[in-house]
């Protein structure tokens, strides 16, 4: 399994580092509404939709929401972007309080709601942030990428106690640590060797991945809870070790609308909003 997900990671992490540091914003742009679409199509089969062309259309709504917003005031997406900090704050909270999980058999409205709330936020983040500098975009999703590598290999050398038994069994404690200790050393190198950040910056930036990091767990611990509601192991099957767009950007999800609201005044990038 470990070689499967390397065959198919790293390639595509190869190719996402090119296309977002060479590409112009208006080509992530267009990736990133194919991304919605198909994030749509995957999300609304795990709120339990059971025909082709219901699953067509909530991926074609998703991804024309997405370029609707996209059209509209700078200004008003930074605000969305903040409403979403507030989902997650909160979405956190409810995820550690869940103690059982209820299978569903019927497609379910909320669900569906639920994608556009998840999926379109993240999607215009990380459209913002390259628009702002492709760098910014870089660093907020490899900080995701180090925190699953982090929690992946501390949880299997290291593993004992359970994180979130009920959602996911096989995410320990420990795991956490270990993605929380990589993401903080990877953010204070990058920080400090790349960017040279001043003490402020620095310390501001080291208090937004240690919450960034929370949030990412939360994002995977959110689909996890999805997956078992609708019975499945994985959203799709589209990413051979990986299973479906949405297990590869379930974090992303979580943490790009708050990187986007800290890096913006971490690096005074309000001057930018016009």
């Amino acid at each position: 399994m470990l070689a499967l997900r390397l065959l198919t990671g790293i390639p595509l992490a190869i190719a996402a580092i090119w296309f977002v540091l060479t590409q112009p914003s208006d080509s992530i742009l267009y990736a990133l509404i194919v991304i919605a679409a198909i994030a749509g199509w995957e999300w609304a089969g795990l709120a339990k939709a059971r025909t082709v062309a219901v699953k067509v259309m909530y991926g074609l709504v998703l991804a024309m929401t997405f370029w609707s917003l996209s059209q509209i005031d700078m200004k008003l997406l930074i605000k969305l972007q903040f409403i979403t900090v507030v989902f997650w704050l909160a979405a956190v909270i409810y995820l550690s309080r869940v103690k059982s999980v209820a299978t569903h058999s019927r497609l379910s409205g909320i669900k569906l709601i639920l994608g556009v709330v998840v999926v379109i936020p993240a999607m215009i983040a990380m459209w913002m942030l390259h628009r702002f500098n492709p760098e910014w975009l870089l660093f907020g999703m490899s900080m995701v990428w180090v925190a699953d590598i982090g929690a992946y290999f501390a949880g299997r050398q290291f593993g004992k106690n359970k994180l979130a038994v009920v959602l996911s069994p096989g995410k320990t404690r420990e795991g956490f640590y270990g993605a929380m200790l990589l993401t903080l050393v990877y953010s204070l190198l990058v920080s400090v060797f790349y960017f040279k950040l001043n003490s402020t910056a620095l310390l501001l930036t080291l208090l937004m991945t240690f919450v960034l990091t929370v949030f990412s767990v939360a994002g995977d611990l959110f689909e996890s809870l999805l997956k078992r509601q609708a019975s499945v192991k994985d959203s799709g099957k589209i990413l051979p070790g990986h299973g479906g767009v949405l297990d590869r950007i379930d974090s992303l999800t979580a943490t790009m609308s708050l990187f986007a609201v800290a890096t913006l005044y971490i690096y005074h990038l309000d001057s930018l909003l016009v």
